[in-house]
């Protein structure tokens, strides 16, 4: 195994596998002990936000507890699984995470279990027509990209107003689809996101669907993608798209984790992506195909749990405590 890391990543186990590349800056992740906030954030800060519902609680475990949550877009409802660590903090590093096309919340349950056991509160969510499965509002045949982009802002703009959520390190991740749409996300709002965590993201669909159509005129009204209906929206929003021109410009921290035999998602989308940001790492999953199992999803998990760790912001007073640096 080869590692080529500047983001001072801990070494990775022989046999995972796992091959990194990396351009990651430090920068981005030591400038909280010279700045001051603003009255507005002041003023943000001292506000308490939402309580949680006791009632809502739906796991409790030694590590962290898991409560149903809702949020709204359009009239439609999100629902998801928010994991809360168990501490004395009273707030936390939070992760906002999109499952891949036709899948559901409970695929990356085992990814925000191992967040929160880690410190790191993670929400884990339908998006509004994303599958059969969805336990989210919508349709698939109105289910977009684009659509998924509002859903997972329509949650980042709802959670914001928990206590619980350090507003100043929110943090999105995504696999697949939801990779896509999260990195779309960032780029859109960079002002609200910490950094990003991606799986094999699905930088491909835009080119897939010019490959199946070469101008809107030929896109039917439904179609099927891997067994799921979807409407003409879904071509519609993404085939003049330039993907790399549009998730470009987000200059903070970002990790991709991609299998080396994904043959839904070949890699180059990723090794290309690392080009494209500014500040970027790659860590490839050797063998691995579209989707991680086992030991690979676990490292994986390690690994963004690391990249969150070193990315996520100190309060002004404990920067000041710890020497005036962040991890």
């Amino acid at each position: 195994m080869l590692v080529l890391s500047l983001s001072g990543c801990s070494a990775l186990p022989a046999e995972s596998g796992r091959v990194e590349t990396s351009s990651l800056s430090t920068s981005h992740i030591q400038e909280s002990s010279e700045s001051q906030p603003d009255a507005e954030h002041e003023q943000a800060s001292s506000v308490q936000g939402e309580e949680l519902d006791a009632a809502s609680v739906i796991e409790d475990t030694a590590a962290y507890t898991v409560y149903e949550l809702a949020f709204e877009r359009d009239g439609m409802q999100i629902y998801g699984n928010l994991y809360l660590p168990k501490s004395e903090d009273e707030q936390y590093p939070t992760a906002i995470i999109g499952h891949g096309f036709g899948s559901s919340y409970s695929y990356m349950a085992r990814y925000a279990a191992i967040l929160a056991e880690n410190g790191i509160a993670s929400y884990v969510f339908d998006f509004c027509g994303g599958s059969p499965d969805s336990r989210s509002d919508g349709d698939s045949l109105q289910m977009s990209v684009l659509t998924e982009r509002e859903d997972m802002e329509a949650v980042l703009e709802g959670i914001q107003a928990y206590r619980f959520v350090d507003r100043e390190n929110i943090f999105l991740m995504g696999e697949s689809q939801g990779g896509l749409v999260a990195a779309l996300l960032a780029a859109s709002r960079p002002e609200d996101v910490r950094g990003l965590a991606l799986l094999y993201p699905a930088l491909v669909i835009p080119d897939d669907a010019r490959e199946r159509y070469a101008d809107e005129s030929d896109i039917p009204e439904t179609s099927q993608m891997f067994g799921t209906p979807v409407g003409r929206v879904y071509f519609t929003d993404i085939l003049q798209m330039d993907v790399y021109d549009e998730i470009g410009n987000f200059d903070k921290n970002v990790l991709i984790v991609h299998g080396s035999n994904d043959s839904i998602v070949p890699i180059s989308y990723s090794e290309r992506a690392v080009e494209v940001y500014p500040s970027a790492e790659l860590i490839v999953m050797d063998g691995a195909g579209h989707g991680f199992y086992g030991v690979d999803r676990d490292n994986a998990a390690m690994d963004i749990v690391e990249f969150l760790q070193q990315n996520t912001l100190q309060s002004t007073d404990e920067a000041i405590e710890g020497g005036g640096e962040t991890p």
